[in-house]
């Protein structure tokens, strides 16, 4: 009987070697960003429906749903990504992702940072 060809793999080895296990999954970054969209705008859109029938506290309800809007993109997205599933990661850097870019686009209306959003 002849040995197969090649270098002999001893040591418990395999061959090939094995692939490390993914860490993130990108695309669940973008599935992440439009749920955070879809989210921005819903409650946005009762944000300024109930700040328009207030009179007197429509800047709080307006303050209110923009640290709402951070902390779902911010605590959510950190809270997804401290969990070991990949898919979950994307998710929550997606939720992140999401937000930054609705500031851009928006120039801060839609996320409650712009300062003219409070000068009603």
């Amino acid at each position: 009987m002849t040995t197969p060809p090649g270098p002999p793999y001893h040591g418990g080895y395999g061959y090939p070697p094995p692939q490390p296990p993914k860490k993130i999954s990108i695309g669940m970054v973008f599935v992440g960003a439009p749920v955070y969209i879809a989210l921005n705008s819903l409650l946005g859109f009762l944000a300024f429906i109930i700040a328009g029938n207030s009179t007197d506290s429509a800047n709080v309800i307006l303050g209110a749903a923009a640290v709402m809007l951070a902390l779902i993109a911010f605590g959510g997205g950190a809270a997804l990504l401290a969990v070991r599933n990949p898919q979950a990661k994307g998710i929550g850097l997606g939720l992140m992702v999401g937000w930054a870019l609705t500031s851009l686009v928006t120039v801060g209306f839609c996320t409650g940072i712009n300062p003219a959003l409070y000068n009603l």
